[in-house]
């Protein structure tokens, strides 16, 4: 199974999971830049912190960092799991 994963800051996250950029201009005072993950994204672990001494890049827009002691959250995209079928469903047992 193909699976692509992303590192997320915190508006990155907030813009995937409300689908707009209200928490980044609502809590953090700023417009959030386009969302640069596939449709089909969604988060699977977090919050983390951020416990490095050099910037982690965020995978949700160009040029997004995110500083150590900030917390991030980790996406995936697993297009074949969302496609398949257990190959027993719809199955009968005569």
């Amino acid at each position: 199974m193909a699976n692509t994963t992303f590192i997320l800051c915190e508006c990155c996250t907030l813009v995937l999971v409300n689908d707009d950029e209200s928490g980044c201009r609502d809590f953090h005072g700023h417009k959030h830049a386009p969302l640069d993950v596939p449709p089909g994204t969604a988060i699977s672990q977090g919050p983390h912190t951020w416990d490095g001494s050099l910037e982690l890049t965020c995978h949700g827009h160009e040029k997004g960092l995110i500083q150590p002691g900030e917390n991030f959250w980790v996406a995936e995209l697993q297009t074949e799991q969302l496609a398949r079928t257990s190959p027993l469903e719809g199955a009968t047992h005569d």
